[in-house]
């Protein structure tokens, strides 16, 4: 497909003979519309529109204000039509139709009250313009449309079966509108067009064809076609709902609960055991490797997490944290997600039993896991390892501490990591560098605690050293009992709405 499409912009880019620019139109429009020399020369008024003078603003919601239609037939089946607007017009939300009667017969083609007799329509909406066929006698087979978009003009050329006669009579009206805003129109018109004789570059037939011209894009190796970036495509204002948007239904945050909603309370599952398997399919050996998994359990089946417990080949029970992610409306658990560890041997396949319903509430080790959540700084201890977050300055880690002669503490000798790290740097199109510590983060949570997992969820914006914000992220830190690992799931989120490109 990327040859096929190279191919075609060469075949576009070769010059038909006699072609050549004007003082209105580049090469490159001239050779995209199959203009003939001199075709401009014979363009005669067909229809005008007053200039509603719209401000900025107005013409944002308005169709395109039309000032004047003109219309030649430059050769062959081509006829051309040149469109001025008052404004250089944006079509992005909006459609503009060029209605034609190409055999000035109201008999045929369209049958209504406002478009009898239309043949065919010339539809642009956005950057794209296409047909709309109305009579048998036109089809995407005998029909070529091409279009440009220069200043305040558009250019539109229409190779088509045509009446023999000259002068060529056809019948021609032109509407713009977008969405609830005014629209502007012109009335029905018989035009007569002089015949021309010049000989006109075949145009191959075509349904849709995009009003922008190659130099819209920049390039890379000639080959691959970009966005400028100066082209951010639709603005907020252009897409803005009239009435602000309302969720249909509560949105809660995700539930991680250490503890069940009631706990001691029987459920009516009593010793039931669920065997997962738990498969190392890369052939890498595994060492300590952490499990995670969602556990499902029916309405009132169990209520307690610690009436639940998993157990190796073996029948050993493993170290593992249970957390609630989910309740049923009795409040019994309907959604369990289960943490542990386990080595596996490359290509390993494991079998895990979870238990549910113990007869007995499930007694858990003791873990190295510590936290202490301050209110400029939360710390997590693994075991061997201590992590500093600043809650102010959020630079992912503001200290780093490995207890390398495992006595328990953390000298000042065993700090890895110090605090002048600027964090999750991002820098925009122009160069301008935003990071994660360049503003207090609006959140800083503790996700999930338990005695094998602790999760902080951090969340804020993105900021430049004099203040100012651009797009978002959200953090997840995973800490492990007796881990000297720390995961990091960044998630970036870009809520710039003011263009639809950023």
């Amino acid at each position: 497909m990327r040859k096929l499409a190279l191919w075609v912009g060469l075949v576009v880019l070769a010059p038909a003979a006699g072609a050549q620019g004007t003082p209105e139109l580049s090469l490159e429009v001239v050779q995209r519309l199959g203009l003939p020399v001199g075709a401009l020369r014979g363009l005669q008024p067909v229809a005008a529109s007053k200039d509603e003078g719209y401000a900025p603003e107005q013409a944002l919601v308005n169709g395109p204000d039309i000032v004047s239609l003109e219309a030649a037939h430059i050769g062959g089946r081509r006829v051309l039509f040149r469109v001025t607007f008052a404004a250089p017009p944006d079509f992005a939300g909006a459609t503009f139709i060029i209605y034609l009667d190409l055999d000035n017969d109201p008999a045929t083609g369209r049958v209504d009250q406002y478009h009898q007799g239309v043949d065919l329509m010339v539809v642009v909406n956005g950057d794209q313009v296409g047909p709309s066929f109305h009579s048998a006698a036109y089809s995407d087979g005998n029909t070529a449309i091409r279009a440009a978009r220069v200043d305040r003009a558009l250019y539109v050329t229409l190779d088509a079966p045509l009446p023999e006669t000259d002068p060529v009579a056809l019948g021609v009206h032109l509407l713009s509108q977008r969405g609830e805003g005014r629209g502007d129109s012109t009335p029905h018109q018989v035009v007569r067009l002089p015949r021309s004789d010049a000989e006109v570059p075949p145009l191959s037939p075509g349904r849709d064809t995009s009003l922008r011209t190659l130099d819209d894009y920049r390039y890379h190796d000639d080959l691959v076609k970009y966005e400028k970036l100066g082209d951010k495509g639709l603005r907020a204002e252009q897409v803005a709902p009239t009435q602000p948007f309302v969720p249909g239904r509560p949105r809660p945050e995700p539930t991680f609960s250490a503890a069940g909603r009631t706990t001691g309370k029987t459920g009516s599952l009593r010793g039931r055991r669920i065997e997962v398997s738990v498969l190392e399919e890369a052939g890498v050996a595994r060492p300590a490797s952490p499990i995670s998994f969602g556990f499902p359990c029916p309405e009132g089946g169990v209520f307690d997490l610690r009436r639940l417990r998993a157990l190796n080949d073996a029948g050993e029970v493993l170290p593992a944290q249970f957390t609630a992610t989910a309740f049923w409306p009795d409040g019994s658990l309907k959604w369990v997600l289960v943490d542990f560890l386990t080595a596996l041997a490359p290509n390993e396949e494991q079998t895990v039993t979870v238990e549910v319903g113990t007869s007995a509430p499930r007694e858990d080790a003791a873990s190295p896991l510590q936290v202490e959540d301050a209110a400029d700084r939360l710390t997590v201890v693994t075991g061997p390892l201590r992590v500093v977050l600043d809650k102010q300055r959020f630079n992912l880690f503001r200290e780093v501490a490995f207890d390398a002669d495992r006595d328990g503490t953390f000298a000042a000798s065993e700090r890895v990591l110090e605090p002048d790290a600027p964090g999750m740097v991002f820098v925009d199109e122009v160069g301008k560098v935003f990071t994660s510590a360049g503003r207090p983060p609006d959140s800083v949570s503790l996700e999930q605690v338990g005695l094998q997992k602790v999760v902080v969820r951090v969340e804020g914006a993105y900021a430049a050293a004099a203040g100012e914000t651009y797009m978002r992220y959200v953090a997840r830190l995973t800490f492990r009992a007796g881990s000297t690992r720390v995961a990091v799931a960044w998630t970036h989120l870009n809520d710039y709405l003011v263009t639809e490109f950023t």
